[in-house]
């Protein structure tokens, strides 16, 4: 991996109380498993969709399981511990910031990120 992709490490106290926290989306519970701090080529893509997202924001990925045993991941502000999500513009659900979709029109062009999710997307084509 790049060094620009590596997971930077996480203070364990801050560690510690994420693991800790009650998420959910939609009502559906998340189980915190691990977590790292977003690197900033991260940030900078989820930040021209999220406003609350900024160079000030330290963000964190967590990694959850959902009750079907499924991995999710989520961001967490370190600062104010709030779990940030939006809602799909789509299915006008709660969703994972991570979820939504990414391209990248040229091979060495941006990466661009969408407003839905893979489901959002996919059933808006079954209309």
């Amino acid at each position: 991996q790049s060094p620009s992709i590596m997971a930077a490490v996480l203070d364990k106290e801050s560690e510690k109380a994420i693991l800790e926290m009650s998420l959910d989306l939609d009502g559906v519970p998340l189980k915190p498993i691990r977590c790292y701090l977003l690197n900033q080529e991260r940030l900078n893509i989820y930040s021209n969709v999220v406003e609350n997202l900024n160079n000030e924001t330290v963000a964190v990925a967590v990694v959850c399981e959902t009750p079907d045993n499924t991995l999710i991941e989520t961001l967490i502000d370190n600062n104010s511990k709030e779990h940030l999500k939006l809602e799909d513009p789509i299915m006008y659900t709660e969703v994972a910031i991570p979820c939504l979709v990414e391209t990248q029109f040229d091979e060495n062009g941006p990466w661009i990120l969408s407003r839905g999710t893979i489901n959002g997307i996919e059933s808006e084509k079954e209309c």
